[in-house]
This record gives C-alpha cells, structure tokens and sequence, in this order.
C-alpha cells in the first residue's frame, strides 16, 4: 500500500511540475452523507473491483495460460481504464491496479495465500486514506 502511495505522490509532483495544475474528476458519492461515501468508497467499490480487475482477470488469463507479468499488465491496464480518462489521473490509477495485480499475484502464488481478501483490504484501505485526506485536508 505504501508503494501506491508513493507512486500517486511522485505522479501528482512530477505531472504538476510539467503539466501544471489539474482538476480531479468529479466524485459521484459528493452529495451523499459522508458515512454513506466512505462505506461505498472503502468497501463496496475495492470488493467490486477486486472480484472484477484481480479475481476474475487474473483468473481467467491463468487459465488462458498467460504468464504471470503479462496477466498482471493485462489486469493492470483494464483497472486503470476503468477508471476513466482523464490526463494522469488515468497514470495514477495504472499505478495502483499494478500493485493491487501484484498484490494478488504475490498472494496468489503463496502456498497459503489468501489473494482476493489480502488485495481487498489493501485496496479498502487504499481508499479510506485518500477518503480522509480528501475529506479532512
């Protein structure tokens, strides 16, 4: 989770040495209660695409016999255009599907790995910390 966070951070600095300032998208859960937009963001939305851009893609491309690094860049750039198009915003969020993909893969390749909860509790917490640094800074 650290290297998420640093990678968000070196993005956000580097983009806005070159690029210059830029507006994050719109947060659909904005007008909602905010126990209502942390529950959502922090829990429903990192299970969703846990089971969706890790357990399912990751899955299924071991089962189509894809090698680990390729199965983790194909998860890798599905999560991040999931996630729309939006300038390095798009950059960001590459970065966190490649360590969430690697999180996985590391779990999954564990004898006694558990690689869906482990990812969705790293990718759960991911989101409660940008929630508050968003809500609170």
């Amino acid at each position: 989770m650290l290297l998420i966070i640093a990678g968000q951070w070196l993005i956000s600095v580097l983009s806005r040495l070159t690029l210059g300032p830029t507006e994050i998208p719109a947060d659909p859960l904005e007008k909602y209660p905010l126990a209502i937009q942390l529950f959502f963001g922090a829990v429903v939305a990192p299970f969703y695409e846990t089971l969706v851009f890790q357990w399912a893609c990751i899955r299924l491309l071991r089962r189509l016999r894809l090698e680990w690094r390729s199965t983790a860049l194909v998860a890798t750039i599905l999560f991040g255009m999931a996630h729309g198009f939006h300038g390095r915003w798009l950059l960001g969020m590459f970065v966190a599907g490649g360590i969430l993909a690697m999180v996985f893969i590391t779990e999954a390749r564990r004898p006694a790995g558990h690689p869906f909860w482990m990812t969705f509790a790293v990718h759960a917490l991911f989101n409660a910390l940008v929630f508050a640094m968003m809500s609170w800074g």
